[in-house]
């Protein structure tokens, strides 16, 4: 099982790429378009659901994971309601699920 320090190092690492790509809104560098930013979440969920693959984290670390990417982005200064959103996003679509990447399925429709 993975310690807090090496959770907060990747989540440390996957804000930083991000802000590579997509620095804080009012930042000094040219508007980005919705293209450049989808491109940037689509590299942030496939990193984040890399590492949980390869980890094998489990659901108590898949959320430490997440709280500390999520803290990582308010400590950039990102804005809280932004925040909230990409976190969301990188648990629903990297972190939550089983880990082959395939969609889990909830209901059988042949089930009664």
């Amino acid at each position: 099982m993975l310690s807090g320090k090496p959770l907060r190092e990747r989540a440390a690492s996957l804000v930083q790429s991000f802000s590579d790509h997509c620095p804080l809104p009012g930042a000094r560098r040219k508007a980005l378009s919705n293209r450049e930013i989808e491109k940037a979440l689509e590299a942030l969920y496939r990193k984040a659901a890399a590492f949980s693959r390869e980890q094998r984290l489990g659901i108590v670390n898949r959320a430490r994971f997440a709280k500390a990417f999520q803290d990582e982005l308010l400590d950039r200064g990102y804005p809280a309601d932004l925040v909230m959103k990409i976190t969301g996003a990188v648990s629903a679509k990297a972190l939550a699920g089983n880990q082959s990447g395939k969609p889990v399925a909830t209901h059988s429709p042949n089930s009664s």
